[in-house]
């Protein structure tokens, strides 16, 4: 480290820059990465994350001012005050005292640092670092048993910064009792160091600056991390970036003058610009909270189920103002071996977005997902590998995803399931998605997922069958059906189309086109008669117990009910002999043998 180099470790200020004492005035806040609460306890475990893995650390920029201080001994020291990063320093410091007196490796500098936002801190500080030996009951963790000390007094409990010191002692002690190496070089982890006296600067501008400076936000935070990983690869990334050079002329001035050649001058660029103004919300007047969604809810879907951070990005709540993501949960993934693969992809994205402005479902695709089925839909439409949204071939690719996502995914582990599908199988067709699925249906696919074998037999109707295709098209948008038509369609084990006809006018009739023809009406004689009719047929049909006792409300015929019932494999055939009834009382049904007697009762 150069006598000019700005970068500075703890030991260094004391060693190199002379100062004696290092102490956090009063008017800085508590120690506050030792607090139990939620955003503190992930700072600290990811602090000592990075600790633990012995690599060079960067903690930023830490600034202040120094000045000679007349001690009560009569001494006079030179003095350091943080005006920022006494959160760092203390976390290093706790480290360092942490270290020698566990693990009896020096640092030799446990009384130059201390509290003095309050006389309980301060003492605090001064007896840990002069009474503690390090020795502790294995029993016992270290919080408990420094509290038992003879020297630490009850009331500095109630000291926040003395509370949560203990706590980050206790976390330390937790993860590194048995493991001294970690402490052997400490000076691993440095900061870029500034004296604001040595430059002549008033440091009240910078105290002033510091305590009513604007809290970053969550997306300045994910920003910043981003900028120090983006690829600055000339050559590699025109792609990303050919949709939006073709509308921004300025852009592509800038790169014929050589002044954005990069990828990362590119991703700068955008981001300020078109792909802000893409998330803009009118009424929060801010684009952070739905851009960083976008951004976390992708990667999600491209990390995998297995992903370590996957249920805690999943469980953001967006709509809370203080939900807290850390850097970690995209940090892991977006290493140096995927950042520029997954920035890629997240570029083209918002290209492809900006390139659609104009196209209503750009406005729904980067609205935040409230359930698994809603986050299936978006990552399938996005999975588009064309770039108009206004195509037939686009519209062919949603009606197949909103089949695909509102019939197969429920939870976490369909979501990723669905995910892996898009991926592996269909993205890359998703501008002829018909005429794909219609060969995978010709082909005989073995496809274990009933919906996806619906889906390519359908294609076939849809590409050979005009007057079919027009009833497959507006039954997959009837309300209680949602582009599930096997009680329409499949005739044993097998799909046949020939009959749709007849079942489609017969759904019609018996369910009305909102679905509710069935539902009780005051005084309305005709929908109990229809209802009355409709139920003793349903139970004609049944024949396994699971589908009469595994659903008590089987002759609840109300939309929602009905619409559930439509979606359970178990009543596609009881829905396909109802409807293929000739009899308007369906009175020419009859019952069906149980497939074991003993499973219902007689009737």
């Amino acid at each position: 480290m150069g006598q000019n180099d700005s970068r500075k470790t703890l030991q260094a200020l004391f060693e190199e820059e002379k100062y004696d004492y290092i102490y956090i005035p009063r008017i800085q806040r508590d120690y506050a990465q030792g607090r139990i609460d939620k955003e503190a306890t992930v700072i600290r475990d990811n602090i000592l994350d990075d600790v633990a893995s012995g690599k060079p650390l960067s903690w930023g920029i830490v600034f202040g001012v120094s000045e000679v201080r007349n001690m009560i001994d009569g001494t006079t020291k030179k003095c350091f005050i943080p005006i920022d990063g006494q959160q760092r320093l203390t976390t290093l410091y706790l480290l360092s005292l942490y270290g020698e007196k566990v693990h009896g490796i020096p640092f030799g500098y446990l009384q130059g640092f201390n509290y003095e936002t309050r006389s309980a801190s301060r003492d605090f500080l001064t007896a840990i670092a002069e009474y503690w030996k390090g020795e502790k009951n294995e029993t016992v963790d270290l919080k408990k048993h420094i509290l038992n000390q003879g020297w630490f007094l009850n009331y500095w409990i109630l000291d926040p910064t003395v509370g949560a010191t203990l706590n980050m002692l206790n976390a330390i002690d937790s993860r590194f009792r048995k493991a001294p190496g970690v402490f052997h070089n400490l000076d691993r982890i440095s900061f870029e160091f500034l004296d604001l006296k040595s430059l002549e600067l008033n440091e009240t501008l910078y105290l002033k600056m510091n305590s009513r400076g604007k809290k970053l936000s969550q997306f300045d935070k994910i920003k910043s991390e981003i900028d120090k990983i983006l690829p600055d690869d000339i050559q590699d990334y025109d792609s990303e970036f050919s949709l939006y050079e073709k509308e921004d002329s300025y852009l592509k001035e800038r790169q014929e003058r050589h002044e954005c050649p990069t990828f990362a001058d590119k991703w700068r660029y955008c981001l300020d610009r078109e792909w802000s103004n893409l998330f803009w919300d009118r009424k929060a007047h801010n684009f952070d909270i739905p851009l960083l969604a976008f951004l976390s809810n992708w990667l999600i879907a491209r990390a995998g189920k297995e992903y370590p951070y996957s249920d805690n990005l999943l469980g953001l709540n967006y709509d809370d103002g203080n939900f807290f993501l850390p850097w970690k949960y995209f940090g892991y993934l977006l290493d140096a071996n995927n950042a520029k693969r997954y920035l890629g992809e997240i570029a083209s994205l918002l290209n492809r977005l900006y390139h659609n402005r104009n196209n209503g479902i750009v406005k729904e695709l980067i609205s935040i997902p409230k359930s698994y089925p809603e986050r299936a839909f978006k990552f399938g439409l996005l999975s588009y590998s064309g770039n108009d949204y206004s195509s037939n071939e686009f519209a062919e690719w949603k009606r197949f995803i909103r089949n695909y996502s509102a019939n197969t995914v429920s939870d976490k582990d369909t979501f990723y399931a669905y995910v892996n599908r898009i991926r592996e199988d269909f993205s890359e067709h998703s501008t002829e998605i018909l005429p794909y699925l219609a060969s995978l249906n010709k082909e005989k696919v073995n496809e274990q997922n009933m919906q996806l074998a619906e889906e390519y037999f359908k294609a076939t109707v849809l590409l050979n069958n005009e007057e079919l295709s027009g009833i497959i098209r507006q039954a997959e948008e009837h309300p209680i059906l949602n582009g599930r038509l096997r009680p329409l369609l499949i005739d044993g084990d097998k799909f046949n189309e020939t009959t749709l006809r007849k079942i489609w006018d017969n759904f019609r009739h018996w369910f009305g086109e909102d679905g509710k023809a069935l539902e009780f009406k005051d005084g309305d004689e005709e929908s109990l008669r229809k209802r009355s009719a409709f139920a003793r047929a349903f139970t004609k049909c049944i024949v396994r117990q699971n589908q009469l006792f595994n659903d008590w409300r089987v002759l609840d015929f109300t939309a929602g009910t009905l619409k559930d019932r439509l979606q359970r494999e178990r009543f596609n055939l009881i829905f396909r002999t109802c409807l293929l009834s000739e009899s308007d009382n369906l009175d020419d049904i009859e019952d069906l043998p149980c497939e074991n007697s003993n499973e219902i009762p007689m009737r």
